[in-house]
């Protein structure tokens, strides 16, 4: 155990409670490395013909608050 504490996470939903998002937010400058190179990854995934296996898009990354976040469909 490295005592870092992995990101938030948070379920998005619409009015009629739908939901919309998944939310992974990094609270750590170690957590920010993981999610930028995760978002780069489900980047790379969407360009490829997948069959076995279903990727989430990337709705969203970005940077707030001096730390990372990502938005994928739920």
């Amino acid at each position: 155990a490295t005592g870092q504490s992995g990101p938030g996470y948070v379920h998005l939903f619409s009015h009629d409670l739908v939901p919309f998002a998944f939310a992974k937010i990094s609270l750590t400058a170690h957590n920010d490395v993981f999610l930028h190179r995760e978002a780069d990854v489900l980047r790379e995934l969407q360009h490829r013909p997948l069959r076995t296996c279903r990727v989430p898009c990337l709705l969203a990354a970005g940077s707030a608050g001096g730390h990372r976040f990502l938005l994928v469909e739920p």
